[in-house]
């Protein structure tokens, strides 16, 4: 397997859920280039047809396409990765953190494994869901995703998958590096350089 190890070197935790869409939930889009001021109801943007794909992220999205399409939900800042709508009220939405929750390390020795169903990181965000209000306020919109990792980006072959569905998990590293560069600096916390966890025991 091509991954470089972190050892126990903590990286930025930035998370992804899925949404299932229901009457009345309220995800909100944030006013271009007012990201603190009013926002706009995804909802009523139905009238010009699918409500959620002008906020996808696309793979040549730069910072400021990037800035006007940030959406909030539970509290956060989210961008817009996956959309399965089959209307603005059905279907599912993926999510991925536009900051960080903090840091983690993948696993507290070296010698625990690169599996991510075992990790120390998975453990921190199952922990994370179930004691942060504001998502466990939303947690029946959100859909539990068996996380399934594959020994290279380029392959089918399974590695490792969670036992049970997750509401909250880390992005492969073919789901980030499919992002723009853009979309995964969240901070500076290697090298000075912005990069954060995947679930790879690696980093992007």
């Amino acid at each position: 397997m091509k991954w470089k190890m972190m050892r126990i070197l903590c990286s930025l935790l930035v998370a992804a859920l899925m949404v299932g869409l229901v009457p009345g939930m309220n995800m909100t889009a944030l006013a271009a280039n007012a990201r603190n001021s009013s926002t706009t109801k995804l909802n009523a943007l139905a009238s010009t047809g699918n409500a959620y794909s002008a906020y996808l992220v696309g793979p040549n999205d730069t910072g400021g396409t990037l800035y006007n399409k940030v959406v909030t939900f539970a509290g956060y800042e989210w961008l817009l990765i996956g959309d399965n709508s089959t209307s603005p009220t059905s279907g599912t939405v993926t999510l991925l953190m536009d900051n960080s929750l903090g840091l983690s390390p993948f696993n507290n020795s070296e010698y625990d494994g690169n599996k991510y169903s075992t990790s120390k990181v998975r453990e921190n965000l199952l922990n994370y869901l179930t004691s942060n209000k504001n998502l466990l306020a939303v947690s029946d919109t959100i859909n539990p995703v068996t996380v399934v990792t594959y020994e290279n980006s380029s392959d089918n072959v399974e590695y490792d998958r969670t036992p049970v569905g997750d509401k909250l998990w880390l992005l492969s590293e073919s789901e980030a590096l499919a992002l723009p560069e853009e979309a995964r600096v969240c901070g500076k916390t290697i090298d000075n350089k912005p990069h954060f966890q995947i679930r790879h025991n690696t980093y992007v």
